[in-house]
């Protein structure tokens, strides 16, 4: 209990206080019209772009595939990507409950 009483009374060096807001800012968050949108404030195109490349490179490691047999495996596109994390998040949101796939 001393120590949680020292740490309390103990402030926060001044360089280490952030005092600006991180994320969209109510400009940007009030032109939001689909969860797509939403989606996109956090996650840029840029940002799919690499997860989709990258995600690429380590299933051809996995599979054992060089650059040239690479193109003859099939690699995810973004829009398969945006479809998987659509999955992930109405899955998350309705907590899976045993629903099948294919009424996702």
């Amino acid at each position: 209990m001393v120590g949680s009483a020292q740490s309390m009374q103990h402030r926060a060096h001044q360089h280490n206080v952030i005092h600006e807001r991180e994320g969209p800012t109510a400009d940007v968050a009030n032109s939001v019209n689909s969860a797509v949108d939403c989606f996109h404030l956090f996650i840029t195109h840029d940002i799919c772009q690499r997860i989709v490349l990258h995600m690429n490179a380590e299933m051809d490691l996995r599979t054992g595939q060089d650059e040239d047999e690479s193109e003859q495996n099939v690699h995810m596109t973004e829009e398969e990507f945006h479809a998987l994390i659509g999955l992930l998040l109405s899955i998350g949101a309705t907590k899976g409950c045993g629903q099948n796939v294919d009424d996702l």
